[in-house]
């Protein structure tokens, strides 16, 4: 509800409800896999207010939801509604979550390949032939195509590729040697498994 800032008290400022609601859901206890650990929240985008002389009556604020095995879509919402309770905000609210082209398209879905698969066999095979070295087995926490091929079409699916740092950050970088290797392993897979 807007108002003159000088008298903010006639209003409802939505910015300040919504910072509440941010920093309730950030604090939310999450759900936490054997090999995938916990999911996060991460708030990626608030906006609100548009005069200093008025109360803002409008805000909002993008949740980027990383989830693990056994949270769903029903899952993020109960955490949101649980957010605004403890928040005991004066404002309306709507919660959104993001459309997706279709159904079977919605969200990116976490996923492990059992470690005694015959593939997973296989790959470690590669990259012992390959690196003369046994291959580390480890989980780890981001999104991309591999969620949608394993989880929809329940096709082993394996994050492999070159080292490097800073992923998704500054100076993004991968080490040109481990690349060589990264294509030598991949080709030993496909020669020595006929696809």
């Amino acid at each position: 509800k807007a108002a003159h800032s000088a008298n903010p008290e006639e209003g409802i400022n939505a910015v300040s409800d919504a910072s509440k609601v941010a920093l309730n859901l950030e604090k939310t206890v999450l759900l936490e896999d054997e090999k995938l650990g916990k999911g996060s929240i991460c708030i990626v985008d608030f906006k609100g207010g548009h005069d200093v002389c008025s109360v803002p009556d409008t805000a909002s604020f993008t949740v980027f939801r990383h989830i693990v095995r056994g949270e769903t879509k029903e899952t993020i919402l109960r955490e949101v509604e649980e957010a605004i309770k403890k928040s005991d905000i004066k404002s309306e609210f709507e919660i959104n979550i993001r459309k997706a082209p279709s159904e079977e398209y919605e969200g990116f879905q976490p996923y492990t390949v059992d470690e005694d698969n015959k593939y997973t066999k296989k790959f470690l095979e590669s990259i012992k032939t390959v690196t003369g070295k046994d291959a580390e087995i480890s989980y780890f926490s981001s999104i991309g195509d591999f969620n949608f091929i394993a989880s929809r079409l329940g096709i082993p699916t394996f994050v492999f590729g070159p080292d490097g740092k800073n992923y998704h950050t500054h100076d993004e970088h991968v080490i040109i040697p481990t690349v060589v290797k990264t294509a030598e392993v991949i080709y030993n897979f496909i020669r020595e498994n006929n696809f």
